[in-house]
C-alpha cells in the first residue's frame, strides 16, 4: 500500500509541473479569430538575439523558472503597435513549463500577450499554447484571416 501511495504522489508531482494546453476542434478561421482576440501583439519576425534571464544557469533544479528573452527583427505586424523595428518576447526555457523555443536567424509568426514580470513591469510573452509557429509552416489561409481581421 505504501508503494502505491508513493507512486501516486510521484505522478501527481510530475503532472503539476507539466504544461497542458486546451485544444478544441474547430475551423482554422475560428482558431485564428480566438488567438487574435487573446493576443496583444501578433507579428512576423526573425530571431536576432537570445538571452537567458531569470535564475542562475547552473541551478539544475529550477529549469521551469528560467526564462529566455528573444529579440526579433519585425517583418510585419498583424495586431498591435510596434514603434521600433525590433521587439523582445519572453518565454519559459522548457516546454514542460509551456515555453516556446525559438532558434536564431529563423522567422516566426508570433502571437504574444502582455504579462507582468517579477519587477511589476509589463513585457511581451508567448508560449506553446498560442498559435506561435515557424513562419514557413503558416498556412496562407491563416495569413489571409489575420490581414482581414486586422483591418476590421
Amino acid at each position: 500500500m505504501k508503494k502505491f501511495l508513493l507512486i501516486f504522489l510521484l505522478f501527481i508531482s510530475i503532472d503539476a509541473y507539466s504544461c497542458s494546453c486546451l485544444r478544441i476542434e474547430s475551423s482554422l478561421k475560428s482558431k485564428v479569430e480566438k488567438a487574435f482576440s487573446k493576443s496583444d501583439i501578433i507579428f512576423n519576425g526573425k530571431v536576432i538575439d537570445i538571452e537567458v534571464i531569470g535564475k542562475n544557469q547552473d541551478d539544475k533544479t529550477s529549469f521551469n523558472y528560467r526564462k529566455i528573452r528573444y529579440s526579433f527583427q519585425i517583418n510585419r505586424v498583424y495586431k498591435g503597435k510596434i514603434i521600433n523595428k525590433t521587439i523582445r518576447v519572453i518565454s519559459n526555457e522548457n516546454s514542460a513549463a509551456c515555453g516556446y523555443k525559438f532558434s536564431l536567424n529563423i522567422s516566426y509568426l508570433v502571437y504574444s500577450y502582455n504579462q507582468k514580470n517579477s519587477d511589476d513591469i509589463f513585457e511581451f510573452a508567448t508560449d506553446i499554447c498560442t498559435r506561435t509557429q515557424l513562419f514557413k509552416s503558416v498556412q496562407r489561409k491563416e495569413l489571409r484571416y489575420l490581414k482581414r481581421i486586422s483591418k476590421d
